[in-house]
């Protein structure tokens, strides 16, 4: 008898809870924005599957509606014995969806064609502050944060 008891208090009380709409909080499926742009500029600027570690750091140049101007330092540390680190320094366009999640990663052309894929790829007043933009600072936090993995993105995201 105490057995029927408990079964019928036990599915009582799941009842109550499925008809209240008590439900335990979900789990977040996308991380935060500055470790999901993060991971969307590592896969775009660093060759990351020969990576151990890898962060990156970024300044906004500008914004609009659909997409993002920044300008990223990134550092990843090589697995292989001998390899060392590697670091890239260049302007991005990120084009962004409405939550505000990086979608794709634009990058600029090499060489002589760098300056042109600048200036198509951001709005005039972006783009000059990308071909002559310099960052000291950001290249030291990502450069620390290679060494301190505790360390979060400084960067705000999008507001």
């Amino acid at each position: 008898m105490q057995r029927w008891v408990r079964v019928f208090l036990m599915s009582g009380i799941g009842l109550a809870l499925g008809l209240c709409g008590c439900r335990p909080p979900a789990t977040p499926t996308a991380p935060p924005p500055p470790y999901q742009v993060e991971g969307a500029l590592v896969r775009a600027v660093l060759p990351y599957q020969q990576l151990d570690r890898a962060v990156c750091e970024w300044d906004i140049l500008g914004q609009e509606a659909e997409a993002v101007f920044l300008w990223v330092v990134c550092f990843g540390h090589y697995r292989q014995a001998g390899v060392g680190e590697t670091a890239v320094s260049l302007p991005v366009r990120v084009e962004v969806d409405a939550q505000k999640q990086a979608v794709r990663v634009i990058l600029p052309r090499d060489g002589a064609d760098y300056a042109p894929s600048v200036r198509a790829m951001f709005p005039p007043e972006v783009a000059q502050r990308a071909l002559t933009y310099t960052s000291p600072a950001v290249a030291q936090r990502a450069e620390a944060r290679l060494t301190r993995p505790d360390l979060p993105p400084l960067s705000a995201w999008l507001p």
